[in-house]
């Protein structure tokens, strides 16, 4: 405790030195502090523990920006701190300024910046603070199971704040950024005799035997199940599979059509969405084209129906003559 309080009397004082006064909370309720990117998932089979990942530390629509401390928590059974680091670019780049010692403590890192004497407040539209790297934890060491999550948050306001040239807090909304660990892992689908490998990474386990190739509707289906609170799942899909016009995706939770991120690349699709983990979960992602052979098949069903149709009508008519 008395470490975090030595970091804003080491702020405050470098404000003292040039102004010597403080005033009341501005009030600027949009101004933004966030922690990006606001989803750090990796895959144990793919990112290997020890591997290390950056988070930016952001300022968004923040006006007289004179000096700034966080105090930012994490699962230190997860992650670990390694370093503070100040990009060329960050809010105060090309100005005198002073920065407090980073102090950590068992799950929690402490740091902040104030501009010097003489110095003149910064209007930020969008901005970057500073970074922080973290290295991923062995799970196996740490005793941890995943699939596993955490949240990198701000704490509370005696540790994190920005201030103005008199020394003001300028009243911002925070946003927290999430951590996840988990597995990829493979599931095959035979469709009309051919394989097809999708892969999921989610902080869930999917339902053995649940994945299903829905060839009507031009869709897949899956059910998950995990800890009650926040879910996600990322499913890599083969375009020979099941393909859509990128604004055509529909993607369900539980029936109930829901946003959901949808990239891709020369041969795959990739969405990612998010949910509440409760009972079962069961997803539907529903394209706009299906494996080639199902397409082929109706072709061939409508036109042999057309076909029979026409038999019948050659038919009616001869016997008529």
């Amino acid at each position: 405790m008395l470490r975090r309080k030595i970091l804003v009397f080491l702020l405050l004082v470098a404000l003292l030195m040039s102004f010597y006064q403080l005033t009341k909370t501005v009030r600027s309720s949009s101004t933004t502090l966030k922690i990006t990117p606001e989803r750090n998932i990796f895959a144990a089979n793919i990112t290997a523990p020890g591997s290390k990942f950056i988070i930016n530390v952001t300022v968004t629509d923040v006006t007289d920006l004179f000096a700034w401390q966080i105090g930012l928590a994490y699962n230190n059974s997860l992650i670990n701190f390694t370093k503070i680091i100040l990009p060329s670019d960050h809010v105060f780049a090309g100005k005198s300024f002073l920065e407090t010692p980073v102090v950590t403590e068992p799950g929690v890192v402490y740091y902040g910046i104030t501009l010097g004497p003489g110095q003149t407040s910064v209007n930020v539209a969008s901005g970057t603070l500073c970074q922080l790297e973290f290295e991923i934890l062995d799970p196996s060491i740490t005793g941890v199971t995943l699939p596993a999550l955490c949240t990198l948050h701000f704490i509370d306001s005696d540790y994190t704040f920005l201030l103005n040239h008199i020394g003001a807090v300028i009243e911002s909304t925070w946003q927290e950024s999430i951590f996840a660990y988990s597995y990829l892992r493979a599931s095959t689908v035979t469709v009309d005799g051919q394989e097809f490998n999708l892969f999921t990474c989610s902080n869930g386990e999917m339902v053995p035997g649940s994945l299903e190739v829905l060839t009507a509707e031009k869709a897949i289906k899956f059910n998950l199940t995990g800890t009650s609170g926040f879910g996600f799942v990322n499913i890599t899909i083969p375009k020979a599979l099941l393909n859509g016009n990128p604004s055509a995706w529909t993607v369900y939770v539980n029936d109930a059509t829901t946003p959901a991120q949808i990239t891709w690349n020369a041969t795959h699709t990739f969405v990612y969405v998010e949910f509440n983990f409760g009972s079962q979960v069961a997803i539907k992602i529903k394209g706009t084209w299906i494996v080639p052979e199902f397409v082929n098949m109706s072709l061939l069903a409508i036109f042999l129906t057309g076909m029979a149709a026409t038999t019948v009508l050659v038919k009616t008519k001869k016997a008529k003559n």
